[in-house]
């Protein structure tokens, strides 16, 4: 099943470089780049906190197979992060983006705890294959790959305020990294890639890197 790590910081050390980091953990250079806001000549310094995904074989040893029909495509097993914990739901009228919803059906699994060191960080919702994934917020695409085992084929949007959205399990992805989409963009097709069973939608909304429900930011009638 699908479990989205929450982002990990990295404190720069002396002598290190963007692209000697994103080599260690396993991620692309443009996406880190991108994530923390970096441009050429990509200058960084001892001290400066850079901005992880989370490496791919952190990523991977997380999505440790789970019966979708039980749990849905996204709970996942304890956080190796000590200090993690979801974010409350932000103050409506704040400056948020104004967020709605990428697809439109049946709530398959919802956010939090779901047995015994498992949680979900995001929501699934069940779908037609080769519907339209639409973006929840105006943003730019930070990654569009299948790297990631369990994942599939996974959209990450970066959005004012330190806000990033995670669609993942499509079928077919038709954004790029670096591109910018607008609120109810189409950036991909819904599917099953990935460690599910059916099509779904998994999406998941963070905070400065901590996972915010969903449910208390999206509109209520969806």
């Amino acid at each position: 099943t699908l479990k989205l790590p929450p982002p990990n910081t990295y404190a720069v050390q002396a002598g290190d470089t963007l692209f000697g980091i994103a080599r260690r953990h396993r991620v692309q250079f443009r996406s880190l780049a991108l994530l923390n806001g970096i441009k050429e000549p990509y200058e960084i310094a001892p001290g400066q906190a850079i901005l992880l995904p989370g490496s791919a074989r952190d990523w991977e040893a997380k999505a440790a197979p789970v019966r979708t029909a039980d749990l849905g495509a996204a709970d996942r097993g304890p956080s190796t992060l000590a200090t993690e914990r979801p974010a409350r739901a932000p103050d409506p009228t704040g400056p948020a983006p104004r967020f709605v919803w990428p697809y439109v059906g049946e709530i398959l699994s919802t956010f939090g705890p779901k047995g015994p060191g498992r949680r979900n960080d995001g929501v699934n919702i069940a779908a037609t294959d080769g519907a339209d994934v639409r973006a929840a917020a105006d943003g730019l695409v930070v990654y569009a790959g299948e790297e990631l085992a369990g994942y599939g084929k996974l959209v990450l949007i970066k959005h004012a305020d330190g806000w990033v959205s995670a669609y993942a399990h499509n079928r077919e992805l038709l954004v790029k990294e670096e591109q910018a989409v607008k609120q109810g963009h189409v950036i991909a097709k819904a599917g099953s890639t990935g460690a599910v069973e059916t099509a779904q939608v998994h999406f998941e909304l963070r905070k400065s890197g901590r996972p915010v429900d969903p449910m208390g930011v999206l509109p209520k009638s969806g």
